[in-house]
């Protein structure tokens, strides 16, 4: 995790930002979608924002993360831009019927 940032809520704020490059792109990108994040959706999380977060964090760009998971680039792009196909259409209505909304909650892998 980064140090100097918010867990589990959207921010924008200059005085986070450092000369880290890190940093900065994470909070540009927080910045330009915390409007979008903040809209009545059913599925709380900006799937874009958060892969994004994760690959600088991992240091992999998302061609990497296309070769990784044998697909290309442009399919990995497609997938964060369209927000409502991560999370099946169906789910949500069934769970918007029951009152719910859904946040996605990310958990790192322990090496073995």
């Amino acid at each position: 995790m980064l140090e100097g940032f918010p867990v589990g809520e959207p921010f924008c704020c200059a005085e986070v930002v450092t000369n880290s490059s890190e940093k900065v792109i994470i909070s540009y990108l927080i910045c330009e979608t915390s409007k979008q994040a903040e809209a009545d959706t059913m599925v709380k999380n900006n799937i874009e924002v958060d892969v994004k977060v994760k690959c600088i964090e991992n240091e992999t760009t998302q061609a990497q993360l296309a070769g990784d998971i044998g697909t290309t680039k442009s399919y990995v792009n497609r997938i964060i831009k369209k927000q409502e196909g991560v999370v099946n259409k169906t789910f949500v209505q069934m769970m918007e019927a029951l009152g719910y909304d859904i946040e996605l909650t990310y958990v790192k892998r322990e090496k073995c």
